[in-house]
């Protein structure tokens, strides 16, 4: 019964939608805001197609992602998953990975996308 509790309570913090100072800025270096942001795990997957291919190849070189789902959104296994994307990816094919994953993560936790 405790795991379906930690498993309940590791979706609910994951799931929710943060504040906007936490949310996750999309930016195209490191001086060019996009305008987007995100402020919870299905805005971030969203916001993936609304971005230029620059941002989410800026971000994802940094390592940016990963420590936002981990570090606001305390999900350290999709930082995990997210952190296994081959770092030679680019362009179309990287936003597809980064989605993809992040669809399979809201999957797992009953998300419908």
């Amino acid at each position: 019964m405790a795991s379906s509790t930690n498993s309940q309570d590791t979706a609910t913090g994951v799931l929710r939608v943060v504040s906007v100072p936490e949310a996750f800025l999309f930016f195209i270096n490191a001086e060019r805001y996009t305008g987007e942001f995100a402020t919870s795990l299905r805005g971030l997957l969203s916001k993936l197609d609304r971005v230029p291919l620059e941002s989410v190849e800026f971000h994802f070189q940094r390592g940016d992602f990963e420590k936002w789902v981990g570090r606001t959104l305390g999900d350290e296994g999709l930082a995990t998953r997210l952190r296994q994307i081959d770092r030679l990816t680019r362009g179309e094919e990287l936003r597809v990975a980064i989605k993809e994953t992040i669809r399979k993560r809201l999957e797992e936790f009953g998300q419908a996308v």
